[in-house]
């Protein structure tokens, strides 16, 4: 990969080879940005699909390996494997090589390098490309999935400005737009545009299952106001409990918010005065 750094990344390693991770894989064989991809999974059957759709150039089932060969490491796991990766990768930090990660949460991964007892970690800066879909897994992967994204660059208090330049450099090469914020105040922030947003999708869903009226109507999850704000829904729940425990204190916060803003909205209605419910209405209105 080029870089004004003059830093010769030949080799990446994707560790995690789900939805995000595969479409990184895909995205970069497409501008061919590196020589070498190498792909890490837990699920054998991922890899050799990796392979046999030359999604990667190699897999390994090694990680230790994996990190010895690469020249930068992307994690893209689900949040309840970081503390075990973070151990396993524990060598190679303040090292040469460059990490960082697409975790919705951040939390994990700093209380793992705290608890691993390595002060100033220098070559890991987190990251969160804001991109994905519904759907989960190496099958659903593209190569346009980052096309126009948002990704936010999150710096440790340790980062080096050279491996915070060089993961900006990363993301910008497969067209995504880079916004940076203290790590420390990236949960804060994911749990009022993404977090929140999920725990709620999934409890209207479950209202709406409640009535079954999704049942005597199918269609109303494919299309239309309900389906648009139950979408998330559908996505890996899994995933999203260990996302959720893992910003809970950030959420709670948010939920809280939410319920009196739910009972200020019903006290309006129900007061039957169009003109203040116009009003609240009407400021509510997202900003372009």
């Amino acid at each position: 990969m080029p870089n004004k750094l003059n830093k010769k990344i030949d080799t990446i390693l994707i560790i995690g080879l789900g939805l995000i991770g595969a479409s990184i894989c895909k995205s970069i064989k497409k501008k061919s940005i590196y020589k070498n991809i190498i792909g890490y999974d837990n699920d054998s059957a991922v890899l050799d699909y990796a392979i046999k759709n030359n999604i990667v150039d190699h897999v390994t089932k090694d990680l230790s390996n994996g990190v010895e060969n690469a020249d930068f490491i992307v994690i893209c796991t689900p949040v309840y494997e970081i503390k075990n990766i973070i151990k396993n990768i524990q060598s190679f930090l303040n090292t040469d090589k460059v990490f960082t990660d697409t975790l919705s949460s951040k939390n994990s991964i700093i209380n793992s390098i705290n608890n691993i007892g390595i002060k100033n970690v220098n070559n890991f800066v987190l990251s969160h490309p804001m991109a994905g879909t519904e759907n989960y897994g190496i099958k659903y992967s593209t190569d346009n999935l980052f096309n126009n994204a948002t990704t936010i660059i999150c710096p440790m208090e340790s980062s080096s400005k050279s491996s915070i330049e060089i993961v900006k450099i990363f993301w910008q090469s497969i067209d995504t737009v880079c916004v940076e914020i203290l790590a420390s105040k990236h949960d804060n922030f994911l749990s009022v545009i993404s977090h929140s947003p999920h725990v709620i999708s999934y409890v209207l869903a479950n209202i709406v299952k409640k009535t079954k009226y999704d049942e005597e109507f199918p269609w109303i999850n494919k299309c239309g106001s309900l389906s648009d704000l139950t979408r998330i829904a559908k996505s890996d729940p899994k995933a999203w409990t260990q996302i959720i425990l893992d910003n809970k204190d950030n959420i709670i916060n948010f939920i809280d918010e939410y319920i009196l803003e739910l009972d200020l909205i019903k006290t309006k209605i129900d007061s039957n005065n169009p003109n203040d419910l116009f009003i609240y209405l009407k400021n509510s209105k997202p900003k372009n």
